[in-house]
């Protein structure tokens, strides 16, 4: 059976359900340990890239700079439906 499909709709489904369980997810970064935290899911696209916002000057973010790789857990209580996902994390900065 391929999830895909499946698991594509429902991250998909973030962009419009503010209440959507995926909303608020798990990531985990390694720093010394690995380090775990609830973020906020602020976008996803047709491709599964997902984006959140950090300050910058959060200790994730020199994780990431130093070792990319990640790993997300999602989570919806409703359909009982535990998701994880790994990947590779890249900070974009924005400048005004």
């Amino acid at each position: 059976m391929n999830l895909l499909p499946f698991i594509k709709a429902e991250l998909l489904l973030t962009n419009t359900d503010k209440n959507h369980p995926f909303r608020h997810f798990f990531l985990s970064t390694f720093g010394k340990y690995p380090e775990t935290r609830t973020v906020v899911n602020r976008g996803v696209t047709e491709d599964l890239e997902i984006t959140f916002f950090t300050d910058s000057r959060t200790p994730k973010v020199e994780q990431i700079k130093e070792n990319n790789k990640v790993s997300a857990l999602f989570y919806h209580p409703g359909k009982l439906l535990q998701l994880r996902l790994y990947g590779q994390a890249h900070i974009i900065t924005r400048r005004d």
